[in-house]
């Protein structure tokens, strides 16, 4: 049955290949011929997530209007049915193993590359080159997989070659342009085209490196280390609150996004802690407001002492502190808490005096449920808080 289903992979990526490569536009009875035989012969040989998409774009084409399509367009349009088809690719396959169970919290302090490339061979080069240095790399072969892993797990950088079918590295950058700017991540552009004309494009296209084939190890090496600290010294001004060196508000929402993806992807739990100072204006009120800023990065300090590197603290504002415990229950939160809470009532601050501790109060919300959103979670940890207070 193998060879049944390789010869059918084969002739939907010729056929495609061949309608992307022409400048012209392609029939809607042509669309048509194709989706309905790929329908009924991929049910026959086992196929049925790719019949099931040729039989969803069907019913999209019927609503066409019987248009003729440019191949922009086109392109688009039969996207969902070309991802499909690389999940049945054998010779296709992801280079990182249980790269679809990883998560941006397993790898949290290390830098992040992904690889975009059509040659396996190069890229098991690259990504044992680049893993010499520290860094954790992915590298891919699908587009579909590659535009997956970066809204994932964004990467802290990304390597894109040109020419790879069905859906090139120009047309890859141009699907994440959005994503690559609002996040700040450095994209290098590598191929064997090194004319000018391509690398004005790559530069329009918002690329901020760009590397001719064959690739020089040593200097890839060090190109991706200048990006990387780039990378990190913008984190550090915009994701990081300057007086208590927990991340900022806005890089709340990314992250919180990223675990639900996990969620959905791998099924694991995590939990969100909301976290407030008691009695804090009165800090400010009695003993002055540099006073309250030491208790605050006091407070800080403490808890990214005490939780693993794979959970994120998170100033939400004034004395109010968000926890995201990657990986967590709800159960296991609330012990996490309540030994943190402990504990931090016991520190002296010396700007209080040997007197005065300082106390928190803190609700946990457990999110198990991939839909819901990061208001509604916060509002419950904010309930709970309201009852531990």
């Amino acid at each position: 049955m193998d060879k049944y289903r390789n010869s059918l992979i084969a002739s939907i990526q010729e056929q495609v290949v061949a309608w992307f490569d022409q400048n012209a536009h392609v029939s809607h009875t042509d669309i048509y011929r194709f989706l309905h035989s790929i329908k009924g012969t991929a049910a026959t040989i086992g196929l049925n997530e790719l019949s099931l998409a040729a039989d969803q774009l069907l019913e999209q084409l019927q609503e066409s209007g019987g248009k003729a399509w440019p191949t922009a367009e086109l392109r688009e349009f039969l996207f969902p049915l070309i991802q499909t088809s690389y999940q049945y690719d054998a010779n296709r396959e992801i280079l990182l193993e249980k790269a679809e169970l990883l998560s941006r919290a397993s790898v949290q302090g290390e830098p992040m590359v992904l690889i975009l490339d059509d040659d396996p061979t190069l890229l098991k080069y690259l990504k044992e080159g680049l893993e010499k240095q520290g860094w954790v790399v992915i590298a891919t072969i699908h587009p579909a997989k590659a535009v997956s892993y970066f809204y994932d797990l964004s990467p802290d950088c990304f390597i894109v070659d040109i020419n790879i079918p069905h859906l090139n590295g120009f047309q890859v950058i141009e699907l994440l342009h959005k994503k690559i700017m609002q996040q700040f991540i450095p994209t290098t552009i590598i191929s064997v085209n090194d004319d000018k004309l391509t690398r004005l494009r790559a530069y329009e296209l918002g690329a901020d490196d760009f590397l001719a084939k064959p690739i020089d190890m040593e200097e890839l090496c060090a190109r991706m280390a200048r990006q990387l600290e780039k990378k990190r010294r913008l984190n550090n001004s915009l994701f990081i609150d300057e007086l208590t060196g927990a991340y900022n508000r806005k890089y709340l929402h990314d992250s919180f996004e990223r675990q639900l993806a996990s969620l959905k992807r791998t099924g694991e739990v995590f939990s969100i802690a909301v976290i407030d100072l008691d009695f804090f204006k009165q800090i400010n009120d009695q003993y002055g407001h540099l006073a309250g800023d030491q208790v605050l990065a006091g407070f800080a300090r403490y808890i990214k002492q005490n939780v693993r590197n794979t959970d994120e603290l998170i100033r939400y504002g004034g004395e109010e502190f968000a926890l995201l415990l990657h990986g967590t229950n709800g159960q296991e939160a609330e012990l996490l808490l309540n030994r943190l809470r402990e504990g931090f009532a016991q520190l002296k601050f010396s700007s209080l005096g040997e007197e005065r501790r300082v106390t928190f109060s803190a609700g946990v919300a457990e999110i198990t449920n991939h839909e819901t959103t990061m208001l509604a979670c916060i509002e419950l940890a904010d309930q709970a808080l309201y009852r531990a207070k």
